[in-house]
């Protein structure tokens, strides 16, 4: 299961290729032309989705933005994995 987590964690969209899995919250920094009227440079998007999202592309556009980020509750779901393995351990060792 901490596999299938640790796979939901990355999000890039580069022109030649999109991977973003995730749900509930997201975050990402963009770079290149940001989306919308009013944005110039480098921004931080925030979004929250009730729900599941899926997009693996390869090819694109070559005018996409060029974004890296995270998905925070994925994230968060592997910390509170690795520590409640981790004191599991401990109660098995000190046994």
């Amino acid at each position: 299961m901490l596999v299938a987590f640790v796979l939901l964690i990355p999000w890039v969209n580069l022109p030649g290729l999109r991977y973003q899995m995730y749900s509930l919250l997201y975050s990402a920094i963009s770079f290149g032309p940001p989306n919308g009227n009013g944005r110039v440079g480098t921004y931080i998007d925030w979004s929250a989705n009730f729900g599941t999202h899926a997009d693996l592309r390869i090819g694109g556009l070559p005018e996409d933005n060029w974004s890296v980020g995270v998905n925070l509750f994925a994230l968060l779901i592997v910390i509170f994995l690795l520590m409640y393995s981790r004191t599991i351990g401990k109660k098995t060792n000190s046994a």
